[in-house]
């Protein structure tokens, strides 16, 4: 196996080309994706921030086992973190809609809910329910990014994920032999084992594939500033980029009517105003479409020339306080 620096490197490198080819393909649904285009909430209400926070704290933790010389420890611990990764719903969100974006479809909030599990959900009357399993979930995601072309990705998965190793652990069914370095266990099945340097390759891998992909998806928030403030759209729409601190948080669509749309995500609140969320994607309240025109129009005085627009009002002075 090569050393951890060089899987982080080689995983950063695949996200920086995922994430690059889906903003070159579609910079609306590019932005939904890494922004995670949701409803309405007070509150802290974002997963994939709590999941990078904890995955952030998980190298102190390790380190404070390593210290205690106990190698039995230090695997158990490695194994809690891994299985706390993979299972990160919002990863798994972000990389399934990337991979639909390059696909040539719309961000979706429940990327992962196919059509077999949407038949079944809306059978169902219950509130609650039990969302697709997560051998299901990676197995969609292979297939997305098979079907997209990125078969560096479908390899990278097929490192990181074992079931075996994730259940096992998960269900405490488990046996970590240091004399033979084996690591045995007999869920869903007859005894077997692994070999504990397999099972460390294969959580060094899932580590570095995490670390590199809060990395990225971080930086296109920072990147995707770089854009100009306002952008001009196929139909009629003007989309307006949302900036705090050289970083993306939301973005408008201004109307051809001077009415328009909007999502915020802050750290206690997320506000989406006149969108609606359909199976495979979002649409646009527009209210009495007579009054749409076939111009661009930005707080009643229509756009001609973008340039001059994004002169005046450059995104780089713009903030939360003034953003309209």
């Amino acid at each position: 196996m090569n050393t951890p620096e060089e899987v982080y490197a080689h995983y950063e490198d695949l996200f920086k080309k995922l994430f690059g080819a889906a903003f070159k393909k579609d910079v609306l649904n590019f932005i939904a994706t890494i922004l995670r285009f949701d409803g309405m909430f007070i509150g802290h209400w974002d997963p994939l921030e709590e999941a990078k926070d904890s995955f952030r704290d998980f190298p102190t933790i390790l380190e404070e086992a390593q210290g205690n010389g106990n190698r039995k420890q230090e695997i158990k611990i490695s194994l809690l973190m891994y299985c706390h990764s993979i299972e990160m719903t919002e990863v798994q969100n972000v990389l399934a809609n990337l991979l639909r974006v390059l696909s040539g479809k719309p961000f979706k909030m429940r990327p992962l809910w196919n059509e077999e599990f949407m038949k079944k959900r809306k059978k169902s009357k219950e509130i609650f329910f039990q969302p697709p399993g997560l051998t299901s979930k990676f197995k969609q995601l292979k297939k997305m990014a098979s079907d997209a072309g990125e078969n560096n990705l479908t390899d990278a998965l097929n490192e990181i994920f074992n079931s075996d190793l994730r259940n096992s652990f998960s269900h405490s069914d488990y046996c970590i032999d240091l004399k033979k370095e084996k690591y045995r266990f007999r869920e869903g099945g007859p005894g077997r084992e692994l070999d504990l340097s397999y099972v460390e390759e294969v959580m060094v891998k899932a580590f570095a594939f995490y670390d590199a992909f809060f990395t990225v998806w971080e930086a296109s928030l920072h990147q995707i500033t770089g854009l100009p403030h306002y952008l001009k759209t196929t139909d009629y729409d003007i989309l307006e980029l949302l900036v705090e601190n050289g970083r993306l948080y939301g973005f408008a669509l201004h109307h051809s009517d001077d009415t328009k749309s909007v999502f915020e995500r802050h750290p206690e609140s997320v506000n989406c105003q006149n969108f609606f969320f359909t199976d495979e994607g979002f649409g646009i309240a527009m209210g009495d479409t007579a009054k749409f025109r076939k111009g661009w129009y930005l707080e009643g005085e229509e756009v001609i020339d973008f340039k001059k627009l994004n002169e005046d009002r450059p995104l780089a002075k713009i903030n939360s306080k003034d953003a309209s």
